[in-house]
């Protein structure tokens, strides 16, 4: 698969996102840019497991250098390699040992999964999904047998959920000038 051919999608009413890691999954993958192959890049230690739907916008840097990421909230767990048509919702932002590291929020549109029609904003993504996620980020990247505290990657104080829909879309527009200039 060639990704450099999928474009951003119809910003700012809808985002491809590519899904390189399904809900479910304790396997990270890694798209290699130059071939469009996954490639599993490691294990998720103990009982972990992705909480949502894991994926990048095509065509976007970020400040990191990749593509923008997004976590989707779905009814399913989508194959990696998939193309899903989203809406955003919001940013989770977080904080780890190379700095800020900032993910956008999505649903997929209503007509490809309509159980997720009504949620239109964080709000109304239930408590305990949001809890799932922070637990996870909160713990993925943690060495077996150390304790929190040491190096651990924590939410930013102050910073997490944020359902701003004109800052996120202003933000995907700033990424897509940037990189056709």
């Amino acid at each position: 698969m060639n990704i450099d051919k999928l474009t951003p999608g119809d910003i700012p009413d809808k985002v491809n996102v590519f899904i390189e890691i399904s809900d479910g999954s304790s396997v990270k993958y890694e798209i290699d840019k130059e071939s469009g192959v996954l490639f599993a890049d490691r294990f998720v230690h103990g009982a972990l497991f992705y909480p949502v739907n894991y994926g990048f916008i095509p065509g976007t840097h970020a400040e990191d250098g990749d593509c923008v990421d997004v976590l989707v909230l779905a009814s399913y767990a989508l194959h990696p390699g998939t193309v899903v048509k989203c809406r955003i919702l919001g940013l989770l932002e977080m904080e780890d040992e190379e700095g800020i590291d900032t993910k956008i929020i999505a649903v997929p549109t209503a007509k490809i999964d309509p159980f997720m029609a009504e949620v239109t904003c964080i709000e109304d993504i239930p408590a305990m999904k949001k809890a799932q996620i922070k637990n996870f980020f909160d713990r993925y990247k943690r060495p077996r047998g150390r304790e929190m505290g040491q190096n651990q990657r924590i939410p930013r104080k102050g910073r997490g959920y944020q359902g701003n829909r004109t800052i996120i879309i202003t933000l995907l527009w700033m990424i897509l000038e940037k990189i056709h200039q």
